[in-house]
């Protein structure tokens, strides 16, 4: 399956760029420099890692018939001081608020997206180092 982005560069004179986004029917910016209004490449590529993968849970856990009422993921990265300043560690902490919620169906859901469904964490595994955590608060 081929997925396909066309991205034009908004601003080729100046000091940051900014670029529009075509996907499909979703039109989306990307942004670099002093003035920005949009993310950069890099908080888009930590905040995919996190939304695939917190798709992919909350799918599971609605499946094993879990009460989410709220679910945040925070995910950090930490990057290579030379260029091309890669990526080297991503953490991704879980946070769930839900009624009578197993902490091993939470576990089980953040596993199976992690190691069989979400093709992001898929694309990351091997060539950055992904540490995962959750909570669980009673609501």
């Amino acid at each position: 399956m081929k997925n396909h982005a066309t991205l034009k560069v908004e601003s080729p004179a100046g000091p940051g760029l900014r670029f529009e986004v075509h996907t499909g029917r979703v039109t989306f910016h990307l942004n670099s420099g002093p003035d920005v209004s949009d993310p950069s490449p890099t908080q888009v590529f930590m905040s995919s890692a996190a939304a695939c993968t917190g798709m992919d849970v909350i799918s599971i856990l609605r499946k094993k018939r879990q009460h989410v009422t709220s679910y945040q993921i925070d995910v950090e990265g930490e990057r290579a001081d030379e260029h091309p300043r890669r990526f080297l560690k991503l953490t991704f902490v879980h946070r769930f608020t839900g009624v009578d919620l197993s902490r091993d169906a939470v576990a089980e859901a953040i596993r199976l997206s992690e190691e069989k469904y979400c093709s992001v964490m898929a694309t990351l595994r091997g060539a950055v180092e992904l540490v995962t955590s959750f909570e669980i608060t009673a609501g």
